[in-house]
């Protein structure tokens, strides 16, 4: 039993990236493109993939330097703002950013929220009312992942190498999809974003660089293609997913009533499938019961 329950689960988590690869086939070739740079590291978790791209962070003299020489007319933030950008300072403290990065308010017509020389994230005080504090979260990982591709886009803009650019920029939506997972946030949400200010900037007709962007039709399958790549964490990802919704903690143990009454309704709404594999999740809280109560079979991988 206790061996066909384990089997069960990891049919379950192979099937489903069986499926997820199967899907990436029907890409744009631009997508897919920029895709080879998340795909082949199935042996690293997110947080070693990111960790290993990730660039040393600016010293105080040169974000003196930059902070310095900012034009003046920054915005005080309010405290409905402070609010929307809180998650924001959760991506910053994430990729160790947080008091080297700081948010900056500024009054221009573009939807606008950028890095600016790795010390300034400025945004544009019409872009806050667009947004919820996940998609603004989004955005903020977005221009994070710019820190990742800095040289490259440089020598790009350089010469004026759009498609390059755009190769980048879904580089940097890839950055900001593996962030939010780890920070238990929708990726969906760096979508909706990208919705609202490109149609913001679109009616005002300032969208002058457009052609630096794939089509939001290839950046959504872009962004989706990611989110379902197979890391060395995405099982365990799995499996507290699904166990959540099941009213179990991720540490393995069942509790009543864990969710919102909302997402129990979703969850009852599942079908058999979901109903099928709580079950299964309540017989590996008594594998992982007997096991703590008796010697453990030798060789034997418990499901975490």
């Amino acid at each position: 039993m206790r061996q066909g329950v384990t089997a069960l689960v990891a049919c379950v988590a192979v099937m489903t990236v069986t499926v997820r690869t199967a899907d990436q086939k029907t890409l744009p070739v631009s997508v897919k493109s920029a895709l080879q740079f998340f795909e082949g590291h199935d042996d690293l978790s997110i947080d070693e993939f990111l960790g290993r791209g990730r660039p040393s962070p600016i010293d105080a003299i040169e974000r003196n330097r930059v902070l310095r020489a900012l034009p003046y007319g920054a915005i005080p933030p309010d405290t409905p703002a402070l609010a929307k950008m809180s998650l924001g300072e959760e991506v910053l403290a994430y990729h160790g950013r947080r008091g080297v990065i700081t948010f900056t308010i500024i009054r221009v017509t573009p939807g606008f929220i950028g890095l600016t020389d790795r010390a300034v994230i400025l945004v544009s005080a019409n872009v806050l009312p667009l947004l919820n504090k996940e998609e603004f979260a989004a955005l903020v990982a977005h221009e994070i992942g710019h820190e990742y591709v800095l040289a490259d886009y440089r020598r790009a803009e350089m010469r004026h190498d759009h498609s390059r650019i755009r190769e980048l920029e879904l580089r940097c939506d890839g950055i900001a999809v593996l962030t939010l997972r780890r920070l238990g946030l929708d990726a969906g949400r760096l979508i909706t974003a990208v919705e609202r200010l490109t149609s913001y900037n679109k009616e005002l007709r300032l969208d002058d660089n457009a052609s630096d962007y794939v089509s939001l039709r290839e950046r959504r399958a872009f962004i989706r293609a990611v989110e379902q790549l197979h890391w060395a964490d995405r099982q365990s990802s799995e499996v507290d997913r699904i166990g959540l919704s099941c009213g179990r903690g991720s540490g393995g143990h069942a509790h009543a009533n864990t969710m919102p009454e909302s997402h129990q309704g979703e969850s009852l709404r599942d079908g058999r499938d979901r109903l099928h594999l709580c079950r299964v999740f309540q017989s590996i809280d008594d594998v992982v019961r007997d096991c703590r109560d008796s010697t453990r079979t030798p060789g034997m991988r418990l499901v975490p």
